[in-house]
């Protein structure tokens, strides 16, 4: 006789692995745990590409470098008056050759003394390129101060300092190229754009010189006791309150002008565009009019007459002297 129970046993069993199955299908998955890495933290903005070193500050980087060595500064405002310190190292902002780099990269002097400054001996090797640098103070130099030193000031702007735009002074030989220089002012001292004394000898080509003012003479340029190439500049709307609007060339001084820019200086005297000292030279000599640098002070003899003299061109320069003795 067959027992009715085992049927039954069967039934019951695969029941139970039936509803086994079902609660296996409807638990979840297993949680999946992601785990978000924490970002990097941010470098300081200074960065001492030779040695991949970060710093906060322009000055730190410079007090760690040694000679050679190439910093790279990330955009943004750096309020701080910044020393050489004798090092021939290169400081440039991330992108020199692009203008909203170099409008967004900006040392700001605070009214403290120069923004920046060579008086160290610095060759050069020392190079400062594709910085904006504004509201420094100090009468040789409130935007860059250079003394007995010889940097490469290249792509910068360097605007509204007070005291002369770049100060030149001391036997430098600096190379002061593609900078817009503006909206300097030289109050008590000659040069409002840039001033050069004291046996120096720049070299200053392809910058655009423009609406700075000197309470005495040079408002664009000024240069005494010095020899200087002022090359492929543009010069204009700066103004003296003495002599020379555009450029003031001063006794014992030596100075190749060819290629300039010249227009709309003025100067309540003399020399609305340039002044020029009898006792200077001016070179070419072959090129210039009779009486540039000896006779006659003052070139060209025209208050509006747009001329080209050694390869400069004249227009729109003013002054309040001798129709004869300016431009």
């Amino acid at each position: 006789m067959r027992n009715p129970k085992v049927p039954l046993l069967l039934v019951l069993l695969l029941i139970l692995v039936y509803l086994t199955g079902c609660v296996k299908e409807s638990q979840p998955d297993q949680a999946i745990i992601q785990v978000t890495p924490e970002p990097s933290p941010i470098p300081p903005p200074v960065h001492n590409l030779t040695r991949n070193t970060y710093h906060l500050t322009i000055q730190s980087a410079i007090d760690a470098a040694v000679h050679g060595d190439e910093i790279v500064v990330s955009t943004g405002l750096y309020n701080e008056n910044i020393d050489y310190s004798g090092k021939n190292i290169l400081i440039r902002s991330s992108d020199p050759e692009s203008t909203f780099i170099v409008t967004k990269t900006v040392i700001v002097g605070g009214s403290l003394g120069p923004v920046v400054k060579f008086i160290s001996g610095e060759t050069n090797d020392a190079k400062l390129i594709g910085f904006t640098i504004r509201n420094g103070n100090h009468l040789w130099g409130g935007g860059i101060y250079v003394n007995n030193s010889s940097p490469v000031i290249a792509g910068n702007t360097i605007t509204s300092n007070q005291g002369r735009g770049i100060g030149i002074v001391n036997y430098s030989s600096p190379i002061i190229n593609q900078n817009t220089i503006s909206f300097n002012t030289a109050s008590l001292i000659n040069g409002g754009g840039i001033g050069v004394e004291n046996n120096s000898s720049p070299t200053i080509t392809e910058n655009t010189i423009t609406s700075n003012f000197s309470e005495f003479e040079g408002g664009g340029i000024c240069v005494h006791s010095g020899t200087v190439i002022i090359n492929a500049n543009t010069i204009n709307s700066n103004t003296a309150g003495w002599h020379g609007g555009g450029i003031f060339l001063g006794s014992s001084s030596t100075a190749s002008i060819i290629g300039n820019t010249i227009h709309f200086n003025t100067s309540p005297n003399s020399g609305g565009g340039i002044f020029v000292c009898h006792t200077s030279t001016l070179l070419p000599a072959f090129e210039r009019p009779l009486g540039w640098g000896t006779t006659r002070e003052n070139i060209p003899p025209s208050l509006w007459y747009d001329m080209t003299i050694a390869g400069n061109t004249f227009s729109g320069n003013s002054h309040g002297g001798d129709p004869n003795n300016g431009a």
